[in-house]
């Protein structure tokens, strides 16, 4: 994180200190995350015997930018969780509304596991087409 985004999440946790648990009751969070599907730092052991040095059993592929990724979105309140999401490619709005926002977090709203979807470090433009 920045330093702009840790004094933007300061500023909300200044703002909302006074809320109680029935104001938080009404709010849901949500995230996407994005994991790598191979080691990244390459510090991987190999104990060999003399000669091995590239033997097949003692090589790897190297895969260019960590092998691969999946993204993944959901939601939490305190009365309850979304279903997990994978996002299988770049998300953009109109997949976060088709494929999050109106078959996943508006459905959990309606059931009541909130009343409020809190959308923290979104791109304007972005939440824009999502919610129209």
């Amino acid at each position: 994180m920045t330093a702009l985004h840790c004094q933007a999440r300061l500023r909300w946790c200044r703002q909302h200190v006074h809320w109680n648990l029935s104001m938080w009751r009404n709010i849901m969070f949500s995230d996407e995350s994005r994991f790598c599907l191979r080691q990244l730092d390459r510090r991987i052991k190999v104990w060999r015997r003399c000669g091995e040095c590239y033997a097949d059993c003692c090589t790897d592929r190297v895969t260019s930018f960590g092998g691969g990724s999946t993204m993944l979105w959901a939601g939490i309140s305190l009365t309850g969780k979304t279903r997990l999401v994978i996002i299988g490619s770049n998300l953009n709005a109109e997949r976060y509304r088709d494929e999050i926002l109106q078959p996943v977090a508006i459905p959990y709203l309606h059931r009541g596991g909130a009343r409020l979807l809190w959308l923290c470090m979104v791109i304007p433009h972005a939440t824009e087409a999502a919610v129209c």
